[in-house]
């Protein structure tokens, strides 16, 4: 009898002993399905602070472009600056340069006066205006050698003044070519010419 008892006590306390795990399992089980609810509560707060806090540092991360693009147009403004100065100085220098040679063109012509007594610069004025330098060269290259003959132009425009200079190096041959030429009618104007004045040759070089 004994036995018996012992054994149906036993058979009771397993089956008590599964039926509070059972319990106790269903709980945990029931515990563990709640829980996710009330996390999926919080992650949803949670995303909406991800959210905020992933649009914040996009917007910081905008902030760091446009405070990295600062840099690069401040760079290009440099750039634009430099450019202008070295533009300016090639354009101060060239007219430096054109000024030198020009006063060196000059310089020459009176040391070709001063070492030839015999060089005679001729004024010639009432030209057409369609008359060129090579065509005036030509009328006076008809009485000796012709140094240079040149027609005096308008700056802006380089059209003809109407008057020009021509230069032969030997007296006599000048002096041959203004009593030819004077009063000469060449492209339906009658010219002008003789020896020209020394402040003409000063003002119109």
């Amino acid at each position: 009898m004994e036995d018996i008892s012992n054994n149906s006590i036993a058979a009771v306390s397993e089956a008590v002993e599964e039926k509070t795990n059972e319990v106790v399992d269903t709980t945990v089980a029931n515990e563990q399905a709640e829980t996710p609810a009330t996390e999926d509560i919080v992650p949803v707060e949670d995303a909406g602070q991800v959210i905020t806090t992933t649009e914040q540092p996009a917007q910081e991360a905008c902030a760091d472009e446009e405070c990295n693009s600062a840099p690069i147009y401040g760079g290009i403004a440099i750039v634009v600056v430099i450019i202008l100065v070295v533009v300016i100085i090639l354009f101060v220098i060239a007219s430096i340069i054109k000024s030198k040679k020009k006063a060196a063109n000059n310089k020459g012509k009176k040391k070709s006066f001063k070492s030839n007594p015999n060089a005679v610069e001729i004024y010639v004025g009432n030209l057409s205006y369609e008359m060129g330098n090579s065509e005036l060269r030509k009328e006076f290259e008809k009485f000796g050698i012709v140094t240079s003959a040149r027609i005096i132009t308008q700056h802006n425009s380089r059209k003809s003044k109407g008057y020009g200079f021509v230069e032969m190096p030997h007296r006599t041959e000048a002096e041959e070519a203004i009593r030819a030429l004077n009063n000469k009618e060449i492209k339906g104007r009658k010219i002008h010419v003789n020896e020209a004045r020394t402040n003409t040759r000063q003002t119109n070089r």
